[in-house]
């Protein structure tokens, strides 16, 4: 049952976030990181299978939370072309000149 509320608490978290980041036009980062997600999934469900369905929750709920955390890293990070300049502080995208975008663009 804790398991099944987990889930549903991770869920419920995930839809806002991506509404959030297809409203930045993120799309890209939504289907890769949806695609490295369920395919944690998968894999964390076939090796916890074992354990019946509390090892199949845990491996959805493993899969979920990797996107969840995921997705609120921040944005400008994310993206390989913002890397860059945001290794070493996060606000600094907006004031270094060799960045190409910046978190407050």
């Amino acid at each position: 049952m804790l398991l099944m509320l987990a889930n549903f608490v991770v869920l419920w978290n995930v839809w806002p976030v991506t509404i959030f980041l297809s409203g930045m036009k993120s799309y890209g980062l939504i289907v890769a990181l949806f695609a490295v997600s369920y395919t944690t999934v998968i894999i964390a469900s076939l090796l916890l299978a074992r354990f019946g369905l509390e090892g199949l929750l845990g491996g959805l709920l493993l899969g979920h939370g990797l996107l969840l955390l995921a997705m609120l890293a921040p944005h400008s990070c994310l993206s390989l072309s913002a890397w860059p300049c945001c290794h070493v502080n996060l606000t600094s995208c907006s004031t270094k000149p060799s960045c190409s975008r910046g978190v407050n663009q």
